[in-house]
């Protein structure tokens, strides 16, 4: 038979029939089975542990061993020499630099919101959509996740927070530029159709020049100590 749903009235009903006297008073003993662990104690706590290991082993294999090929383990940490060896000095300085910006914003109190960096990512992920692409299979080509993303658009938002206040996009150099770029646009582009485009141009080529000499001032101020073998401060 199949088995009736127990309503919320049925359920009252139950608990109010029930009497102190329907409840035994005492419950029977279970069947005692001895494990041999108070008699053996150690033995215990030996399969306890290696228990334990085996388990730990296996579930974190992929930690210690990255693959294996006829039997052969081909470990983690080989990998890791390797990649430090190859790409280990680039990836340092990539860290300082951002640990450095990072710094610089909390010292300047300036915060990022994930709403806005959302914004961002979702801006450019309409604008793949709109030229038939997908964002997540382009990041998977270059072998990024959206977390790779979202920090980098941390990153690129706080700089500009920071130097985007010392640019200052004029009429004229609005002009210059609409006058030495005529070739690329249609013969009926006005101006003004394009100032506030031109404008963002100029605004990220001004971004990017000042953000150089910004950051080598910030590496130059800082102290910065290098333990890692692999890394070679660059001659002066």
């Amino acid at each position: 038979m199949a088995a009736k749903n127990i309503t919320k009235s049925s359920r009252r009903k139950i608990t109010s029939s029930l009497r102190v006297d329907d409840i035994p008073a005492s419950v029977p003993e279970l069947p005692h089975y001895d494990t041999g662990f108070k008699k053996h104690p150690r033995i215990g706590l030996t399969v306890i542990a290696l228990l334990a290991i085996a388990a730990i082993v296996y579930f974190g294999r992929g930690l210690v061993v990255a693959a294996v090929v006829n039997n052969k383990p081909i470990f983690r940490l080989d990998l890791i020499r390797n990649l430090e060896k190859s790409q280990g000095s680039a990836l340092l300085q990539q860290k300082v630099k951002e640990t450095l910006i990072f710094q610089e914003a909390k010292r300047r109190n300036i915060e990022i919101s994930p709403e806005e960096i959302d914004e961002e990512i979702k801006k450019l992920e309409e604008e793949i959509k709109t030229q038939g692409q997908d964002l997540n299979q382009l990041l998977a080509q270059q072998g990024m996740v959206r977390d790779d993303l979202y920090q980098q658009y941390r990153l690129k938002i706080v700089v500009e927070k920071i130097i985007t206040p010392d640019i200052n996009v004029s009429d004229e150099d609005i002009s210059k530029y609409f006058d030495e770029n005529k070739s690329y646009y249609p013969e009926d582009t006005k101006l003004d159709g394009v100032k506030e485009e031109i404008k963002d141009t100029i605004t990220q080529q001004q971004l990017s020049e000042k953000f150089a000499s910004w950051l080598e001032e910030l590496e130059s101020k800082a102290k910065i100590y290098y333990f890692a073998d692999y890394y070679q401060p660059p001659s002066l």
